[in-house]
């Protein structure tokens, strides 16, 4: 895969498919196969080729579709964090394959550092005295974001279908080990409040509701309770898609 480039852009060349060039060298000649060898003329090759196109110091890096953590793609990783600003960085992490227990902390990891800025948001609509403001806008910062966050740990339907094809297994053997959080698709408005009422918050927020009632204190104790109860809802939630997720890259793997 070549991408473009223009002035002052980095430029990274990804040959894909190179399983595909080690299984044709093995098959045409396996009494020298060699697998280092010929991904050292592959990468040699493709150098080459990039230098006769005018690029100084291309950077090369072989990978396989469906062995993603094998060749050079957990360097392309680490090359791409290290390079992209903030934002494309989180976008990036949060884009990546769940095939390791690494990539999995790291988008655990990238989505908590979000979870003060959606509280303090909850919090500072909450200081709003307008009654059923707040409790509806911290519904709907739940939902998006728990949705979020199963999405990206490949805990939705098309997810898990793919992967289940990709390993082999079925559908229901994967979804078997979600225990904790439900799948993305099943994230409603209702499975929010219900999920509010299980853990005695739900009563804590219509209190809130009464606080706004209560001039400027009562505004002000309106939005801690909400910063709160936000904070603590999207991180015990995160925390259990990630365990699920974990649960599932296992038994993927098993």
């Amino acid at each position: 895969m070549l991408v473009s480039w223009t002035p002052n852009r980095r430029f990274y060349y990804v040959r894909s498919k190179v399983d595909a060039d080690l299984h044709a060298a093995q098959t045409r000649r396996p009494s020298t196969y060699n697998e280092v060898q010929i991904l050292q003329v592959i990468r040699d090759n493709c150098i080459k080729n990039l230098r006769d196109a005018g690029e100084v110091s291309p950077w090369v890096f072989l990978i396989c579709s469906w062995n993603w953590d094998k060749y050079d793609f957990p360097l392309l990783q680490e090359t791409l964090e290290n390079e992209l600003d903030d934002q494309k960085r989180h976008t990036f992490i949060l884009a990546l394959p769940n095939i390791s227990t690494k990539i999995l902390e790291k988008k655990k990891a990238e989505l908590k550092k979000h979870i003060w800025k959606l509280a303090l948001v909850s919090g500072a609509i909450a200081v709003i005295p307008a009654p059923g403001l707040s409790f509806a806008c911290d519904i709907a910062i739940l939902m998006v974001n728990m949705k979020r966050y199963l999405t990206a740990f490949g805990l939705d339907d098309n997810s898990l279908t793919r992967l289940a094809k990709q390993v082999g297994k079925s559908v229901a053997e994967l979804k078997s080990v979600i225990k904790a959080v439900p799948l993305a698709n099943s994230i409603s408005k209702e499975w929010v409040v219900s999920l509010l009422s299980k853990f005695a918050c739900a009563a804590v927020m219509i209190a809130e509701e009464a606080l706004d009632l209560i001039p400027v204190v009562g505004s002000l104790l309106s939005g801690g309770v909400s910063l709160g109860t936000t904070y603590y809802m999207l991180n015990s939630f995160l925390n259990d898609a990630a365990k699920d997720a974990q649960n599932v890259l296992a038994k993927a793997l098993s």
